[in-house]
């Protein structure tokens, strides 16, 4: 019932702000600038997208072996797959789970959460690497959004005492009773506290952290150039990953609202609202198109029990 209630609120804070972002733009100029999109741009957005999804699942089968929990990368593949496709209609972060659900069939469900959330931070580092570069190539524009960038910040910083201060992992052990409900979570510490001494493997998947996010980026861009409305190449790179940033804060369901409102902030000195919505909308939709095998994948894979499994 919790999660029911927590999902509408969820579901209601997406509508609400996309409610507001397109009451505030001009739905006939969209329409007019979709009819003219240049499909051939949108087509290589979305493979580039698929890239990036492509260097994801090898990001997380390497984070992965390193628990020696073994997943052929096409099967990661698979998974990343399907759980882009569930994401659509989860609230941010789901997709997470579900592919953490999928992958526990090859190992315990904390030592995959854990290398699941470790995938994640990793990939927190690299937009983060793009942030701090941008203070030094785009100083004065970067500096106006200074309390946003600091909450991210922070926000990480703090995930990394969590996961990486032996104090903190000792203090938890020893404060939280093991009942039924602390005890999973004091695994799941445990587990990604085994990659406290991991160093080389973060500086290993680093390359590829910022790989991923940088072909994240590029796509968006190149979706702009369909649009017609094309954004600085310097401000997409160093943008777009904040803004991927921004879509996993679990607010809302799949980031919508949040996403739009993020391309419509940081791109509005550049081009139009009505262009930064609809560019925002249609990398969602290149997401919603790599997600089709995903939607096949899962239903060739025991859908009703992997169903029974998301909801308990």
């Amino acid at each position: 019932m919790k999660n029911k209630v927590f999902n509408f609120i969820k579901i209601l804070v997406s509508v609400v702000l996309l409610y507001i972002l397109l009451s505030r733009a001009n739905l006939n100029e969209m329409y007019t600038a979709l009819t003219h999109v240049r499909v051939e741009y949108y087509l290589l957005s979305i493979l580039l997208y698929f890239i990036a999804i492509l260097l994801s699942s090898v990001r997380w089968m390497i984070i992965l072996k390193e628990k020696s929990i073994q997943i052929p990368l096409i099967v990661a593949v698979k998974f990343y797959l399907i759980s882009l496709f569930m994401g659509i209609f989860l609230p941010s972060g789901g997709l997470d789970v579900v592919r953490a659900l999928y992958a526990s069939r090859y190992g315990t469900k904390s030592e995959v959460f854990a290398a699941t959330v470790i995938d994640r931070l990793s990939g927190f580092y690299g937009i983060l690497i793009y942030i701090l570069l941008g203070f030094f190539i785009l100083p004065e524009e970067l500096i106006k959004y200074r309390n946003l960038i600091g909450i991210t910040l922070l926000i990480v910083f703090l995930f990394n005492i969590l996961i990486f201060f032996r104090q903190v992992n000792e203090l938890i052990n020893k404060k939280l009773p093991d009942t039924k409900v602390l005890l999973p979570i004091k695994k799941f510490i445990n587990s990604m506290y085994f990659y406290r001494g991991s160093i080389p493997l973060l500086l290993k998947i680093l390359p590829l952290s910022l790989s991923i996010q940088a072909t994240f980026a590029i796509s968006a861009i190149i979706i702009s150039h369909a649009i017609i409305a094309p954004v600085p190449v310097l401000r997409g790179l160093f943008y777009v990953p904040l803004i991927n940033f921004l879509a996993m804060i679990p607010v809302t369901i799949a980031g919508l609202g949040l996403r739009e409102g993020g391309f419509v902030y940081f791109f509005k000195s550049f081009i139009s609202t009505e262009s930064a919505l609809l560019l925002s909308l249609l990398y969602y939709i290149a997401s919603i198109v790599i997600s089709v095998p995903g939607f096949l994948l899962f239903l060739l894979d025991k859908p009703s029990e992997n169903l029974k499994k998301l909801n308990q």
